[in-house]
């Protein structure tokens, strides 16, 4: 059995309102042909686990990344014409939810919560 245990400490100012807050769907991605830039502009860390199709299949090979706050991370997906998308991320209790995006031209911005579903 192995364990992977990330401990964080969070100043007040940067605390979650609530539990269920979703500050992932803040990372905003810029596409330039099988090159991607994962852009974080929130004051937490991020891990995101991988990006796939509405079909299921991965569109990046990586084991994970986690992007520091107010930086941005490039890494190279599989499908250059890709318009959608979900993120699979890590949350504070170690779970894997998935927000889907949307691309605009190069730019690819998480769905609003209502179409989340």
């Amino acid at each position: 059995m192995q364990s992977r245990i990330k401990l964080f400490y969070r100043p007040a100012a940067v605390i979650p309102k609530s539990k269920s807050e979703v500050w992932q769907d803040q990372v905003v991605f810029h596409k330039n042909g099988t090159q991607m830039t994962a852009q974080n502009p929130t004051p937490y860390y991020v891990t995101i686990i991988g990006l796939s199709t509405a079909a299921g299949s991965k569109i990046t090979r990586f084991p994970g990344i986690m992007i520091a706050p107010k930086s941005s991370q490039q890494f190279t997906i599989t499908e250059a014409g890709i318009s959608n998308f979900s993120m699979m991320y890590v949350n504070d209790y170690g779970g894997h939810p998935a927000l889907k995006y949307r691309c605009d031209g190069n730019t690819c911005k998480a769905l609003p919560p209502a179409q989340q579903g």
